[in-house]
This record gives structure tokens, sequence and C-alpha cells, in this order.
């Protein structure tokens, strides 16, 4: 049986750690090595973690300062992996009791080096959501990639839901110098590293969408370092595939996050300029690809209309 490692950050989750350690020591899937670092609580997370350990010899528990960089946690637990598979859980959600099973049934039934489940979201108190994906199918890197990026998957970026196999790891890590949508940049370029991908509709990850959340929290210029960030990764990319995919993604974004932050109020006018002409220098491989979604065409063709005028003077 297949040795899944379990890498939990924790950060002041005192209210919903117990709920979410429950969950995975409850699992139908046995053979778990359950990884969590506490990094730099305030609260009694840490002491509510080690109640935990001394009950479950599948527990490792860390310790380390609060460095404001999810990053550098999540590298800190990837260095301490050693089953076969992986899986991240965030210490405020919570799983399935066949979870895990179901993922390690997906990946090696059919052979391959990432799976990825449907999840329910829950904002605060508020019903649950159902998210709805397609039939049970199995992809190559490049058709797994075009789908969770320009099909507009609805599990398509997300770190959770998802087992990843190990020994396809290698020497990649988070990069830490990302400060916001560090999920996306690792999920493309791990899946770039498979040969198969597989994707299955049953919702087995609870993700909590709680008040203050990083989700939730206003637009700034963490947003902009993520394009340029990104488009800085797009022009070392060698796969030429992978490349134009994400200078897709990058010409969307840019666009996006110029109405985010005119709708917020955001004033710096500089920002909003230099995301205008991010999305210019990648946008033909968005305009000239047929097989992209109509809707996403369509919304980033509309942006371009609104938001381009505004700095007509300036690109010309």
């Amino acid at each position: 049986m297949n040795k899944v490692s379990v890498l939990i950050p924790v950060y002041n989750a005192s209210k919903y750690i117990q709920r979410c350690l429950d969950s995975v020591i409850n699992q139908t899937y046995n053979n778990l090595e359950i990884i969590l670092v506490d990094d730099g609580s305030t609260d009694n997370s840490y002491d509510i973690c080690y109640q935990y350990l001394k009950n479950d010899n599948r527990i490792s528990l860390y310790r380390k300062k609060n460095e404001k960089n999810v990053s550098k946690t999540r590298n800190f637990l990837l260095n301490k992996v050693k089953g076969d598979y992986f899986v991240f859980i965030d210490s405020d959600d919570y799983i399935e009791k066949k979870y895990i099973e179901e993922l390690v049934r997906a990946i090696n039934e059919n052979d391959c080096d990432c799976a990825m489940c449907d999840y329910r979201m829950q904002i605060a108190k508020l019903p649950i959501i159902n998210k709805i994906t397609s039939k049970e199918e199995i992809l190559n890197q490049y058709d797994a990639i075009y789908k969770i990026v320009l099909k507009n998957f609805p599990s398509s970026f997300m770190l959770w839901n998802k087992i990843y196999k190990t020994e396809r790891l290698g020497y990649l890590r988070f990069n830490e110098n990302f400060k916001y949508g560090e999920d996306f940049n690792f999920v493309i370029h791990f899946m770039a590293k498979c040969e198969k991908i597989a994707f299955f509709d049953k919702a087995l990850y609870h993700y909590m969408i709680r008040p203050g959340s990083e989700m939730r929290s206003g637009f700034g210029k963490k947003h902009i370092e993520f394009v340029k960030l990104l488009e800085d990764d797009i022009n070392k990319e060698e796969d030429l595939k992978i490349k134009h995919i994400l200078k897709c993604w990058v010409s969307f974004s840019a666009l996006g996050f110029i109405l985010e932050g005119k709708v917020k109020g955001y004033k710096d006018e500089d920002d909003f300029k230099e995301l205008a002409l991010i999305a210019l220098r990648n946008e033909s491989s968005i305009l000239n690809d047929d097989k992209i979604n109509k809707i996403y065409k369509n919304a980033y063709k509309i942006m371009r209309l609104l938001e381009l005028e505004d700095f007509k003077n300036d690109l010309d």
C-alpha cells in the first residue's frame, strides 16, 4: 500500500484545526504520514496539534517562525515528505472519509502522476455551494493545463483537492517571490512534469472561505507583482505549448486585475499602465486561439475595449 504524506500548514487555526485533523485521522485509507507545521501561531493552535501528536504516531509536528510567506512554509513541508504521494490540506478546511482512498484509486488505476477531485465551497456560515465538474477523464499534461487554465475548469488552480506523485516533484518548489497566486504557479509547473493527470467529479474536499482570509482580501500590489512574476516565468519557459497557454492567462489576468482594481478604487495609474502593457504583449496568443472557451475570449475582448481605451495615448 502506497504511503501518502498529508501536509498541513497551521496558522492561528484554533477554531478549525480539530475538525481538519479529525477528518484526516479518520480516513478510510490508513497508510499516512501527517506532517503539521505551526507557522508562528499566536493562539493555541500548536497545543491542539500537540494533543493529536500524542495520540497518533502517524503525526509529525514542527514549529517555525512566521515569515509572512506561505510559499516558504509549504516548501518546509515538501522537504519533509517521505510518502509515495502527497496532498496539501488547509487547516481551516476538512475532507470526506474516502478523500485519500479515492485520490489514490484514481492515480493508481489510471497510472497517473497527479489526480484531482471536485470540492464543496462554503463562505462563513452560508449554505454549501456544490461545484460540478466533468465526468472522470485522463489527460496528458498539455490538455490538462489547457483545461484548467483556458477552459475555466472549476477546480483548476487550487493546491488542495489534488494528489501528487512524489517522484515527479524532483527539485520543484514554490517560488517564494510570489505573494499571491503561488498555488497556480506550483500546480502548473508540477503538471508540466506529468505524463497523465486524472480528473474525477466526486466532491470530497470542503473548502471554507472565512472572513478576512487571503482569498477575500482587497486588491493591491501583490496582484500587480503576480502578473509581472508570471510574465518573467513565461519568458523562461522552454516548452512552447505551455508558454502559449500561460501567455493567454497572463494577458487575461492583467486585464482582469485592471477591472478589479478600478472597481475597488485602486488609484495607481502607473500600475494600471504596466498591466495594460503586459496584456498587450501577450494578447496575440489569446486572440488567435480558436479552442479557447468563447465566453472566456469574449470577456477578454470586452475588458480590452473598456480598459485599454484609458491608456490608448500611452500605448500607441
